[in-house]
């Protein structure tokens, strides 16, 4: 099951990734200076003598030894960086089904419905969704007798997640008709490419020959995936690629290495610093490249391995990154795992672009940025106040809505005021050229249908594409 956002179904999960690499429980580690080792050896002792008599007396709750023994790893873990946890079972299985892309699911992709239901957008093929007769457009009412009213589909997917149980309840209405479904979660493994046709994300001419491709994760799959995908746009005669990499949190530096290796040409992809000092440089021999023009999207949530791939086509010259400035997770970490299906995933090096300029707390600066501006706070109204501290988000709300604001200026201007009342006016809404919280509230609903079904980002990419 999966919530929809925009026109993209993600996987809900509250896992966060960066470049990762995985390591077995029986990794080889380092052996420890010998002064060192004798301290860990004590703490050690300590550690399971501490464990030991708060089994044995401890009076205020009942404790258990994988308790005592995951609070503390949680506290070894809280002396690290914001990137380093430790990570018991569920959320290991969690990290797990999103990089292999096998999960367990009912196969629905929800979306919530102009009545404020939750709704079936699609259904998975191969799914028990489409097995038990789920279909597009029916109304999720329960979820093992859950009543959704009021729920966000974030909600609605976390019930089916987190079921206690394989056996999923629906009921659900269709066409004025209240059905009751049973269903067992089955693993499926989900895709993180999605081709689309560039025609169907916005309004645009001149799209012929240009291929799409979004990655939602960088899987152990997804290279394997893009690959098949590259050979097919050839196979179409497409010579021109959009990769969408808005909202990738990340993932395994290897599959990052392993997609630079098709699209990046000959030279460094990134490079690595270690604790010690030590560089670490990973290649491509690309010799040709499969597409004549690239172009990459960007946004705030696009991370780390991610990151890693944008910055080596911005670099090599191969793409024109569009967007907005990306999230800045310049770190890499090795994630451990433990003999109880836990693990613990730590910082190990930083690395560095393929110019080798620092990319940790800055991230990749679009060569085309396309704005967005977040929603304007109604309740912060001018009503008579400066109004020039919405100046700039105003001019880019009404340009984009078709209304002339005059020249972009820090001010709130003359003709910044009259496209306001224009807008207004249109729409019935009083209050003159004052920016009242009724005006506030449809320029967010407006600008906010418009970025959505007119894909900003995708338009400016064919133009410069088309270029």
């Amino acid at each position: 099951m999966f919530g929809k956002k925009g026109r993209k179904p993600r996987l809900l999960l509250a896992v966060a990734l960066a470049a990762v690499m995985v390591l077995p429980r029986a990794a080889v580690v380092k052996a420890l200076p010998e002064a060192e080792q004798q301290v860990v050896d004590a703490a050690a002792e300590n550690i399971y003598y501490v464990m030991k008599i708060l089994l044995e007396e401890y009076v205020g709750r009942d404790l258990t030894p994988k308790d005592l023994y995951q609070a503390a790893m949680r506290g070894m873990s809280g002396l690290l960086d914001e990137y380093s946890q430790y990570m018991p079972d569920d959320e290991m299985t969690q990290l797990n089904e999103m990089l292999t892309g096998s999960t367990e699911v009912i196969g629905v992709v929800l979306q919530e419905n102009a009545e404020g239901g939750i709704e079936v957008e699609s259904v998975l093929p191969g799914s028990s969704a489409e097995s038990g007769g789920i279909q597009k457009g029916d109304v999720i009412l329960k979820i093992n007798g859950m009543d959704l009213r009021g729920l966000a589909v974030s909600n609605a997917v976390s019930l089916i997640a987190n079921s206690e149980t394989s056996e999923i309840v629906l009921e659900l209405a269709r066409q004025g008709e209240v059905l009751s479904l049973t269903l067992e979660k089955t693993v499926l493994r989900l895709p993180s490419i999605h081709v689309e046709n560039v025609e169907e994300l916005t309004t645009v001419e001149n799209a012929e020959g240009i291929g799409y491709v979004y990655i939602s994760v960088v899987g152990e799959e997804t290279a394997r995936e893009l690959r098949e995908v590259i050979a097919s746009f050839k196979d179409e005669g497409k010579n021109k690629l959009i990769l969408d990499m808005r909202g990738n949190p990340g993932g395994l530096l290897g599959a990052a290495e392993e997609i630079c290796k098709m699209l990046v040409p000959e030279g460094p992809i990134v490079h690595m610093l270690d604790k010690y000092g030590e560089k670490h440089t990973l290649y491509s021999e690309v010799a040709e490249l499969p597409f004549e023009k690239m172009a990459v999207l960007i946004d705030g949530e696009t991370a780390s391995a991610a990151e890693i791939i944008a910055s080596a086509m911005q670099d090599s010259g191969t793409a024109v990154v569009v967007g907005r400035q990306s999230y800045g997770k310049g770190v890499i970490q090795t994630l451990y795992a433990l003999q109880w299906q836990d693990g613990f995933k730590f910082t190990t090096m930083e690395y560095f672009r393929r110019n080798g300029d620092k990319i940790n707390g800055i991230g990749v600066i679009p060569d085309i940025v396309v704005p967005f501006v977040e929603p304007l706070d109604e309740s912060a109204a001018a009503g008579g106040q400066d109004e020039s501290r919405w100046a700039p988000e105003l001019w880019e709300i009404l340009k984009s809505l078709g209304y002339d604001p005059g020249p972009k200026d820090a001010a709130y201007s003359e003709a910044l005021r009259q496209a306001v009342e224009r807008f207004q006016n249109d729409r019935g809404i009083s209050g003159g050229p004052d920016l009242t919280a009724e005006t506030i509230r449809v320029l967010n609903e407006e600008y906010s249908a418009y970025f959505l079904e007119n894909d900003v980002d995708v338009r400016r990419a064919v133009e410069v594409l088309g270029e």
